[in-house]
């Protein structure tokens, strides 16, 4: 570390970001502490020792000398252009660092705020040109890393050091019509100085709209200085939400081309040959041969169920994808074009878990289910238990979800995750 902040301030710019694109799209945008866990953590699995999770397995933790992971302050649209963010030592029950947030001249109508980007940062929208064609090519496919329905918790001191009471709030921003940013903001909570409070937030429903900014709110009605120390924050629980083609895009129209948004689609990773979007379908996928895939969540997903009503055209094979790991790793429910429904598991190479003969017609719009629960998968068809499985053997324990289609296509208009 020493070598690094022995010269030109590089650290500072680039507040430990890291763009790491995959088909674990939940894992593009990252940071160096997080990443550096990652590596330690595979050491110690590899040597059978315990795990190394930061308080608590705290997404951002800052348990690293001048670590940021990536949170930034907001100078744009009237916000307090005297607020700056620090690592600083700052010993706790269940760590040794926290995040500084220190505010100067906050006043009523002017706050200040920080946030981390958890999608397609904005500025990454404005581009033109070479630059624009080549980050949103392979070199920056992602997902968000939060979604509607999980559950973000912090632990917030305000110094005893400040001149006034304060009020902080979480909130996200999304990508809306045209792919321009709406705020969202959860409740208020009031901080007297020497305060210490801890603070949850359920993420609402954002309609089909990808998040793209997580952050923090702190705002004054006297003219204020001082500072807050953020311990930890946490995104938990698995999403609870639809993924449908937002209600803002229109239809489209032959021989009339207006900018719609691209978002909402730009939040799933594309790993095969089409996704049509001037159809009536929001998803209208097509692989010309063998088995193609989009996907988007997290590698965090655990528990949950997927559903959607789909429709084929002379696939061989495709359905609904959990736990997905990358384009190799996978449990799905599909359908096969000799009449099967089955449970499979993709991992070194594709093994049917069970399968039932079934009259599968095309053109025919059926409603799957596929639920994960621990290592117990359950098929679902019109919302009827058709097939179980138990899996002891290398089971895939978390992961994103999808549609896979093979050597075909296959349409729904929404995937829904519970």
């Amino acid at each position: 570390m020493s070598g690094i902040d022995n010269g030109p301030d590089w650290r500072t710019p680039i507040k430990d970001i890291m763009y790491c694109p995959t088909a674990n799209g939940g894992q593009t945008i990252t940071d160096a502490l997080t990443e550096s866990y990652k590596v330690i953590n595979i050491a110690r699995k590899m040597n059978n020792i315990k795990e190394i999770e930061p308080k608590n397995g705290a997404r951002f933790h800052f348990e690293m000398p001048g670590s940021v992971q990536g949170w930034k302050e907001d100078f744009k649209n009237n916000k307090n252009i005297s607020t700056n963010i620090s690592n600083i030592e700052n010993k706790t029950s269940i760590g040794e660092r926290s995040l500084a947030i220190s505010y100067n001249n906050l006043a009523k109508g002017v706050n200040s705020e920080v946030y981390i980007d958890t999608f397609f940062p904005e500025e990454l929208t404005k581009l033109k040109g070479y630059a624009k064609d080549y980050f949103f090519h392979y070199n920056f496919i992602s997902s968000p890393i939060i979604y509607s329905g999980q559950t973000i918790q912090t632990n917030i001191e305000s110094s005893k050091d400040n001149d006034f009471a304060i009020h902080c709030s979480f909130f996200i921003k999304i990508y809306v019509e045209h792919d321009k940013l709406s705020t969202i903001y959860s409740e208020k909570k009031l901080f007297k100085p020497n305060n210490n409070k801890n603070i949850e937030w359920k993420i609402p429903d954002t309609e089909g709209n990808p998040i793209s900014q997580l952050g923090i709110c702190i705002e004054s009605d006297n003219l204020s200085s001082g500072k807050i120390i953020m311990n930890f924050l946490k995104i938990s629980g698995e999403a609870k939400t639809s993924f449908f083609r937002p209600g803002h895009i229109t239809s489209f129209k032959k021989g009339i081309f207006s900018k719609q948004a691209i978002m909402w689609k730009n939040s799933w990773v594309k790993a095969l040959d089409h996704w049509e979007h001037r159809w009536a379908e929001a998803f209208r996928i097509t692989n010309n041969h063998g088995r193609g895939m989009i996907i988007t969540g997290t590698h965090e997903w655990k528990n949950y169920t997927i559903t959607s009503n789909i429709t084929y055209e002379l696939v061989e094979s495709g359905g609904l994808a959990v736990r997905i790991q990358g384009l190799l790793r996978y449990y799905a429910l599909e359908f096969t074009r000799n009449n099967k429904l089955r449970l499979v598991k993709m991992l070194n190479g594709l093994k049917i878990l069970k399968e039932i003969d079934f009259n599968f017609k095309f053109q025919k719009e059926y409603e799957l289910s596929l639920r994960v629960n621990n290592n117990h998968l359950s098929g679902l068809l019109d919302g009827k238990l058709l097939l179980e499985f138990e899996d002891t053997t290398d089971v895939l324990e978390k992961g994103a979800i999808g549609f896979i289609v093979e050597s075909g296509t296959q349409k729904s208009q929404k995937i829904t995750i519970s």
